[in-house]
């Protein structure tokens, strides 16, 4: 898990230890962690570290790294997404490079060639874009006009298509339905409108989708809830949202706790986590979620490679505060 604190990064989890620890000197505006590695965004320059087999650094080599390295030198970046085993980013001229894993077509380049350095997508012509967002084995980006598109593995329907299969040129998902924010998981992808419903597609067997159901959902289906959302965020199996009035919902799979309700059970629909205090961003990971807030931060889940950052290494079934080291 990573957070920006103040502009610094603090860091916690497998390779930092279960007690948040500062992630050199650099100031970030924004960053993204996925599988093994993250990426972060600052005054325009990016920067990717930790594992690296795929490429997914950015920086032309293999090798692992423990301190942000530079990536896409001299390129203005407005923001940048890491997933499973590779990355993306978008340009302040709205283009978006991909770099890293690349056997289902998640880089977006026509190809399945993985690559050390950053990498056009193609296909979508004189479309720009704002925000970028990787899953496990799939990559969304979201248009200026709103439009999602997707690209990737396909199997669950997470490009939102309204077909199950790869897809290594990004295509727009189905629907008139247009977004301001994108989140993707393992195998499904959900966006927020500006009205502040979620919408999700794509893998539904755990409930990830929110819909009530259990079903792979191929085409965006809206998530069951009355509440307006501010902010959205997808994990391995579970997505979680910020509702206008300061509080967590959260649904999905369930087998670690990280919908934070005090149980194990999956949820179709979303479910209050309980926490003292109003919040104001959510974050997921493989089977653990945190939030942040004035009151500061907490986390719930898959703990036992302190993910958590309460100085410990076990599961927890609701909200916990994060421990500054």
């Amino acid at each position: 898990s990573c957070a920006l604190m103040a502009g610094e990064l603090w860091c916690w989890g497998a390779a930092r230890g279960a007690a948040p620890a500062r992630l050199g000197a650099l100031r970030l505006g924004q960053v993204s962690v996925g599988a093994g590695h993250g990426c972060g965004v600052g005054d325009g320059r990016a920067y990717c570290w930790g594992a690296n087999a795929k490429g997914q650094l950015g920086n032309n080599s293999t090798g692992a790294s423990s301190a942000p390295v530079e990536i896409g030198a001299g390129v203005g970046w407005r923001g940048v997404a890491a997933g499973g085993t590779h990355s993306c980013g978008v340009t302040t001229a709205g283009k978006v490079l991909c770099w890293g894993e690349n056997q289902n077509g998640q880089l977006g380049d026509g190809t399945t060639a993985p690559r050390r350095i950053p990498t056009p997508i193609v296909g979508t012509g004189a479309t720009t874009f704002t925000q970028v967002a990787a899953g496990k084995g799939h990559t969304c980006a979201l248009a200026t006009s709103g439009k999602a598109w997707c690209w990737g593995d396909g199997f669950a329907g997470q490009l939102g298509t309204g077909l199950t299969q790869v897809s290594s040129e990004p295509t727009e998902v189905a629907g008139r339905t247009t977004f301001v924010r994108l989140a993707l998981g393992d195998s499904h992808s959900c966006g927020l409108t500006s009205t502040g419903q979620g919408w999700c597609w794509g893998e539904g067997r755990f409930g990830q989708l929110g819909d009530g159901a259990t079903n792979d959902r191929p085409q965006p289906v809206q998530v069951r809830t009355t509440e307006s959302l501010s902010d959205l965020a997808s994990g391995g199996t579970h997505s979680c949202a910020v509702t206008r009035g300061g509080q967590v919902l959260c649904w999905g799979g369930n087998s670690n706790g990280q919908l934070g309700d005090g149980s194990r059970s999956n949820r179709s629909r979303p479910v209050l986590v309980p926490l003292t205090g109003t919040v104001t961003a959510v974050g997921a990971g493989g089977a653990h979620s945190c939030a942040t807030g004035p009151s500061g931060a907490f986390c719930w889940g898959d703990g036992r490679q302190g993910q958590l950052g309460d100085g410990g290494g076990a599961a927890r079934s609701q909200p916990g505060p994060v421990t500054r080291g």
